[in-house]
């Protein structure tokens, strides 16, 4: 508080008066919950403003170069990368240097699709051991992990073979190829439709059924 005193030339002296005075030439401090990384969700954010003096008048933010909004809090769902400036004001108006930070989003699953070699005949089969090949592709957030190629060699039909792709928001996507390998290769005999005779000879036509 500032204390003043004041006389006249008669030596007469009002009581003193006393105004207060309020300094605060330190700004606000804002934290903000940004979580680092992809995330595959809409991304809320909340704004932590203090000032040990004054008090806070107001945070304040900008998601990607726009307008200025007065809150709290803020959600981002978007997809992309989006860069969140924020700062806050206090109630003497020390305005904070701006803080910025990076949010990324990524909603979209990852692709995957499979290939197999050598190629199945028209009839979906295989008749020697085959590979299956997963291949993957994520245009955002990026790859994670991508199944491995598959060997299979037993016979069989229909055996599942799955695939999965993650990105690295943690979206994830399954590929299920089916094959069908038949290694052994089929029997056929023949039987006539008599006996020959003691010799092993037939004198006339003979049907022969396989």
């Amino acid at each position: 508080a500032l204390s003043i005193s004041v006389a006249d030339p008669a030596g007469n002296r009002p009581p003193a008066s006393r105004t207060p005075v309020n300094i605060d030439r330190a700004a606000p401090a804002t934290g903000a919950d940004a979580p680092s990384g992809w995330n595959n969700t809409a991304v809320t954010i909340s704004l932590g403003a203090a000032d040990t003096l004054a008090g806070v008048a107001a945070p304040y933010y900008t998601v990607d170069g726009g307008s200025r909004h007065e809150d709290t809090s803020l959600t981002i769902g978007t997809e992309g990368v989006h860069t969140l400036r924020y700062w806050s004001v206090d109630v003497a108006g020390n305005v904070e240097s701006t803080h910025t930070a990076t949010v990324k989003v990524d909603l979209t699953n990852p692709t995957i699709h499979h290939t197999i070699t050598p190629a199945p005949n028209g009839a979906g089969w295989n008749s020697t051991p085959v590979l299956v090949h997963f291949a993957c592709d994520d245009a955002l957030s990026g790859l994670s992990s991508c199944s491995p190629d598959a060997e299979v060699s037993t016979d069989g039909a229909n055996k599942a073979v799955d695939g999965t792709v993650v990105d690295n928001a943690g979206n994830q996507s399954v590929d299920e190829a089916t094959v069908s390998i038949d290694t052994v290769k089929p029997t056929i005999t023949g039987q006539p439709d008599r006996l020959p005779n003691v010799n092993g000879w037939y004198a006339g036509d003979v049907t022969v059924g396989f």
